[in-house]
């Protein structure tokens, strides 16, 4: 191979080809956001590189203009590994879920959970095109009153634009013994149980309650939903539009488990351990209701404490970035279109912020994003009419 390879401090890999005057870096760090480049350089962002095949730029020191130039080289380079985690946001209608609290079913009769758990099983992200990638991780046991942040593996994603799982235990499992599981795995015995036996398989979903037959005063009546069988077992989608940043990435859904019961009635009490009937019907409903993309505006990351919003949004022209995030000074916008280019740097200095955002926008998406060093603190995506 013409040429030689440098490795610099900053996570940069040069190939430099002296006969040529070229020097090509892979930025391995940097968000795929393009960034000020070297003069005699040209970045290429974050590896964001097919197996065997590169689109680089070259500039030759006789010519004053930069040529596109197509090869593919010998040495095959390898797409950046993303840490992919799932944040499911626990919902009660408008407000967080908790168990014991109040809600009003869409039939207009007051209830309270008490216990709500399921599965997930075959979980996948689709990215960069409709490309298709399994989580390490096959199986979830969600307990609704948690809020859950569950590590899918690192995988090769760039641009996330959707994930889909399926509701309950995969066929190829549903029916094996849970004793020759390890204790830690989600199909391992748990207590309450979620296994039926061996012909019924896994509880899917376990819902139970109470209603109340005088406006919410008191409720007496019990119900208990059990959803069992592989006939139930329903696949759900949900288009996101995530952008992964630097080595780590959060896919937020919403669970609003005020619809789990969308069109049935528990009043009076019910007991349905069963693969029809009710048992049908809250599956489906978690299938169609329940899950949701986590709206991209204001989204401050799992651990950061504080508020993050730009209004107007959507926008015709200038909006307003608005943040209070405690313990971190030292802040970095960064502003870039859904082509990974960016069209705002900028510093902010002071917890507390309230800035401008004014520029000459073109109508489309963007994605701001709030760092304090190279820690993500906040993600809000900015429409432009």
């Amino acid at each position: 191979m013409y040429g030689h390879l440098e490795l610099f401090q900053k996570s940069l890999l040069a190939i430099k080809a002296p006969f040529m005057n070229l020097t090509l870096f892979f930025d391995t760090k940097t968000p795929p956001c393009y960034q000020k480049s070297p003069s005699s350089a040209i970045v290429v962002p974050n590896q964001r590189l097919s197996i065997g095949t590169l689109f680089f730029f070259v500039k030759i020191s006789n010519m004053k203009k930069l040529f596109l130039v197509f090869t593919v080289l010998c040495a095959q380079v390898l797409a950046a590994q993303v840490n992919v985690s799932l944040h499911l946001h626990p919902k009660l209608g408008n407000q967080p879920f908790a168990l014991n609290t109040t809600a009003t079913a869409d039939m207009g009769y007051p209830f309270q959970v008490t216990r709500l758990q399921y599965y997930l099983s075959e979980i996948k992200l689709i990215h960069d095109g409709g490309q298709v990638s399994n989580a390490a991780i096959r199986h979830l046991l969600v307990t609704a009153q948690e809020d859950s942040i569950f590590e899918m593996g690192n995988l090769p994603v760039t641009n996330i634009e959707g994930i889909a799982f399926s509701i309950g235990v995969d066929p190829a499992h549903n029916h094996l013994d849970p004793a020759s599981y390890p204790s830690d795995d989600p199909l391992a015995p748990q207590n309450p149980s979620m296994h039926w036996g061996w012909a019924g398989g896994y509880r899917f979903v376990c819902l139970e309650g109470k209603t109340s037959n005088n406006g919410g005063t008191t409720f007496p009546d019990i119900f208990q939903v059990h959803t069992v069988d592989t006939i139930n077992y329903l696949a759900v989608n949900i288009p996101v539009q995530v952008v992964a940043i630097g080595d780590s990435v959060v896919v937020n859904i919403d669970a609003d488990y005020q619809k789990i019961i969308n069109s049935l009635d528990v009043t009076g009490g019910l007991t349905s351990h069963n693969s029809i009937g009710p048992s049908t019907t809250i599956v489906e409903n978690m299938r169609d209701y329940v899950f949701s993309a986590t709206p991209l505006s204001g989204i401050v990351e799992p651990g950061v404490v504080g508020s993050f919003g730009i209004s107007p949004n959507p926008t015709s022209g200038n909006a307003t970035l608005r943040c209070d995030l405690p313990g971190y000074e030292h802040l970095v916008l960064m502003v870039c279109d859904l082509a990974g280019r960016t069209v705002l740097t900028k510093q902010l200095s002071g917890a507390v912020q309230s800035y401008p955002l004014e520029m000459e926008w073109q109508p489309g998406l963007y994605i701001a994003r709030l760092f304090s060093g190279e820690k993500l603190l906040a993600i809000e995506k900015i429409v432009v009419k």
